[in-house]
C-alpha cells in the first residue's frame, strides 16, 4: 500500500498542474486508486483520447457500460457534470514508476489537446 499512495500521490501531483481536481479524501482512499475530474472535458473524450496507449476508465469495471453519472460520485456531492468529467486510473502490483510517468504524460497531452479542441 505505501508504493501504491507513492505512485498514486506523484501521479495527483502531476495532474493537479494541468487542473485536474481530486474526486475524494486525499488520505482517506485506497491506495491503487486514482479519480480526478478535469473541469469541462469530458472523461469519454480523455479515454478516447488515450485508449491506444493506456487503460483508464470513467468508473468501476462492474460499470463500464453504463453511461449514468457515478452514483458513488454522486453521493459523494459531486454534480452529475462533474461526474462526467471523472476519470477513474487503478494501479496493478506490477505498474512501475515509468508506467506512471508514461500515463501522466498521455494524459497531459490528451487534456491539451482537448482544451485547444474546446477553444
Amino acid at each position: 500500500n505505501v508504493r501504491y499512495k507513492k505512485l498514486t500521490d506523484m501521479m495527483l501531483e502531476e495532474l493537479e498542474k494541468i487542473g485536474g481536481k481530486l474526486n475524494g479524501h486525499r488520505e482517506k482512499r485506497l491506495p491503487h486508486n486514482l479519480n480526478v475530474r478535469f473541469d469541462g472535458i469530458e472523461s469519454k473524450a480523455i479515454i478516447n483520447s488515450v485508449s491506444k496507449r493506456i487503460a483508464i476508465s470513467a468508473g468501476s469495471a462492474c460499470t463500464t457500460q453504463v453511461v449514468e453519472p457515478s452514483h458513488v460520485l454522486l453521493a459523494m456531492g459531486l454534480t452529475e457534470d462533474q461526474s462526467h468529467e471523472s476519470i477513474r486510473i487503478g494501479l496493478g502490483r506490477f505498474t512501475t514508476e515509468d508506467e506512471v510517468k508514461i500515463a501522466v504524460e498521455e494524459i497531459h497531452d490528451a487534456i491539451e489537446m482537448l482544451q485547444r479542441i474546446k477553444g
